[in-house]
């Protein structure tokens, strides 16, 4: 199963936006930047996410976006809704009447529970999640750096 880009992404901006010092707007070109994601296309995601009340945009000097909600509050799954709506496996899942045997297939049923298990898995994990195993990441990296450097 492919993870969308759009959720890719809005996560990664939203791990970001958690790192920053609480409360500061972070220019966008600046997460961009960082996060390696086309800025036109975190533009377009940050206005999902601002839509949904996840994130809070500023224009002008000092402006960017910034978190809206406590990292504690916001789960991935609550981002999949805001930037994709669906993991849909297939597209019958999500257009049934696009198919033609979608009311007579034995393998329907079966995709749309993977698309619900992972679902609620999603619900359970937060952006704070995500944010203490990046800093874990990023100090075991910073370590390794470190490692044979003069003192």
């Amino acid at each position: 199963m492919l993870i969308p880009m759009r959720v890719d992404y809005a996560v990664r901006i939203l791990v970001f936006l958690a790192m920053q010092p609480e409360g500061r707007y972070t220019p966008t070109s600046n997460i961009a930047k960082h996060q390696h994601i086309p800025e036109p296309y975190l533009l377009r995601i940050s206005a999902d996410l601002v839509r949904s009340g996840l994130v809070e945009s500023r224009r002008g000097p000092g402006g960017g976006i910034r978190l809206a909600k406590s990292p504690a509050d916001i789960t991935v799954g609550k981002v999949v809704d805001c930037v994709d709506h669906t993991f849909s496996a297939i597209d019958c899942l999500s257009e049934p009447d696009a198919c033609l045997i979608s009311g007579a297939c034995s393998q329907r049923e079966l995709w749309g529970d993977v698309e619900q298990m992972l679902l609620d898995y999603l619900f359970q994990i937060k952006i704070e999640d995500l944010v203490k195993k990046q800093q874990k990441l990023e100090g075991v990296q910073d370590l390794q750096m470190n490692v044979g450097a003069p003192v």
